[in-house]
């Protein structure tokens, strides 16, 4: 499966990283940096926050860039 990347700004100067396939709901995750792993718990949920933002309030970012920021 092909996954684009998002990170959405949570206040702060927090940022959250996002998983997902824009037509696939339920391949929504979200980065817990503590476990190293992805969250698909809470995934719907941030995926309808994408689309009704029309995906305006998160940046697309590439695989290589997710990779850095899971890195730091």
């Amino acid at each position: 499966m092909s996954f684009q990347y998002y990170l959405a700004n949570i206040g702060e100067n927090r940022q959250k990283l996002i998983r997902g396939n824009p037509s696939d709901l339920l391949s929504f995750s979200v980065f817990e940096p503590k476990k190293l792993e992805w969250d698909s718990s809470r995934g719907i949920s941030w995926a309808e926050r994408l689309l009704e933002s029309g995906f305006s309030d998160f940046k697309v970012i590439s695989e290589s860039d997710a990779i850095r920021f899971m890195r730091n």
